[in-house]
This record gives structure tokens, sequence and C-alpha cells, in this order.
């Protein structure tokens, strides 16, 4: 695995031996990794330095793991995995609700932590092209509906057919060269402005 352009690994744990040991396994199977001793410390890094995933501990001083995983969900596109030694099926229900992409029980086994990291690296890369395509469409139809919308003003305004309305759009748009659907979702928002009346 090239270094550089390996997957960042964040361990979110307050047992400093536990993320040694972890952080010299995973290195060893080529990822990088950060560490953070604290819920706080983690939401800070994960905000700011690339994370690709976090490993969250249930059991942290002050917010716990769980919390961790709420504020991630809130604040960051980080995805995350649990690595505990909390096996209730209630706090396992609870993790698993807030997006855990996978909860490894620990005690902990490096080779069989591996697979799990690995997995949910491929499960958050295809949740980021989804999120992607997802935002790809609707900004694609909001293109497309104001575009719409403008031709049907401009129709209305200067009593055009649809087809000689798109060409207008289309030429004032090249005369004031910006592209048609800046054009029209600017037509589109000032005659809003205007139909709401004097303020």
């Amino acid at each position: 695995m090239n270094k550089t352009q390996a997957p960042l690994l964040l361990l979110v744990d307050d047992d400093a031996d536990m993320r040694a040991f972890m952080r010299a396994g995973l290195e060893a199977n080529g990822f990088r990794v950060l560490e953070a001793e604290t819920g706080e410390r983690a939401i800070e890094l994960c905000k700011s330095s690339g994370v690709d995933l976090a490993l969250l501990d249930i059991n942290l001083l002050g917010m716990s793991g769980i919390e961790v995983a709420k504020r991630l969900r809130a604040e960051t596109n980080v995805h995350f995995i649990f690595v505990s030694g909390v096996s209730d099926s209630e706090t396992v229900r609870m993790a698993i609700a807030q997006g855990a992409l996978g909860y490894y029980l620990k005690p902990l086994d490096i080779q069989r932590l591996i697979p799990t990291v690995e997995t949910a690296l491929v499960r958050s890369k295809d949740m980021q092209r989804l999120a992607e395509a997802e935002e790809h469409l609707v900004r694609a139809w909001h293109s497309g509906h104001m575009f719409n919308v403008a031709v049907g003003l401009v129709m209305e305004r200067f009593r055009l057919r649809q087809e000689e309305a798109v060409v207008f759009l289309q030429q004032r748009a090249l005369s004031e060269r910006i592209h048609v659907d800046q054009l029209a979702s600017d037509i589109v928002a000032a005659v809003t402005a205007l139909s709401r009346g004097p303020v």
C-alpha cells in the first residue's frame, strides 16, 4: 500500500497502551494512524485532518463513544466503527443506530480487526459516492427546474413560443458571458423578489 495514499485511521481510546498496540498493528498493515484520548480531541481531528475512518471505544473519559458518534454524524463526513469491550446488546444496538459501519468486540486481535476496518472503508467510500451522486442529481434537477421556470417567465413577458424563449435565454446568456443556468436562476430570483412587493 502506497504510504501517501494509505487510508488515515483515527484511534479513539483513553487507554494509551491499547492505542499503542493498535497503532503498531495497523501501521504494520499499511495504514496511517492518528490517536485521540478524548472524544473532544477526536472531533477536532476529524474536522481538520482528513480522517478516513474513526475507530471508537465506547467507554471514554468525558464524552462517551456513543456521543462522539452522534457528533461525528452531525458535524463531519467521517464514518466510524466501534472497537470496544462492551458487549451488552442494548449498547451494541445504540452504537449501530448511530450509523456505525462495524462493531468489533475486544479482546483485540489485529489480524481479525483488519478485515473489519477494510470492509468499513469500502462501505464508507460507497456511501460517499452515493451522497455525491445524490447531490449532483439534486443540483441537476434544481438547474433544470429553474431553467423551465425561466423559460415560462420569458414566454409570458415577451409573448414568445417555448422554443423562442429557449433561444432568447441562450443568446442572452452568451452575450452576458454567463452559464444559461445562472441566467435562469437570476431571472427567477429577480421575479420572486419583485413579486414580494415593497419591503
